[in-house]
């Protein structure tokens, strides 16, 4: 039996995509511990939706993989998918009188009862 790593459940290291000549993001690493919770915040044509499927294998990179413990999720097939989650909103549904991380603090306490953890992943256009 495999010995899975706890500490690091999800892995990129130099992701890159692009669509033709036009680059989305470049070079992005990101590990993600077991238990995080990760928010992707950027501006419209960003690249925040195109990171999150390439991060679930819907769309392929340009360079590097997605690893989830420690294994290349591409090889994974679709048990991959009963191991992930992603949720997609706009910013429509925030509190303009709060800031970012309190709109985000609001809403994960809406729907989660344990969140020791939070990271934030900011993308500048």
């Amino acid at each position: 039996m495999r010995k899975k790593n706890m500490f690091n459940r999800l892995k990129t290291d130099k992701l890159s995509k692009s669509f033709g000549h036009h680059k989305v993001f470049e070079n992005i690493s990101i590990t993600i511990p077991t238990g995080k919770i990760v928010n992707v915040l950027g501006k419209n044509g960003s690249g925040k939706t195109t990171l999150i499927k390439v991060l679930l294998n819907m769309i392929d990179s340009n360079s590097s993989q997605v690893y989830y413990d420690n294994e290349d999720t591409r090889k994974m097939g679709a048990g991959y998918y009963h191991k992930a989650t992603a949720v997609l909103e706009s910013v429509d549904n925030m509190y303009n009188y709060l800031t970012r991380k309190e709109n985000l603090c609001y809403f994960l306490t809406l729907y989660a009862s344990n969140l020791a953890i939070m990271t934030v992943i900011i993308f500048r256009s």
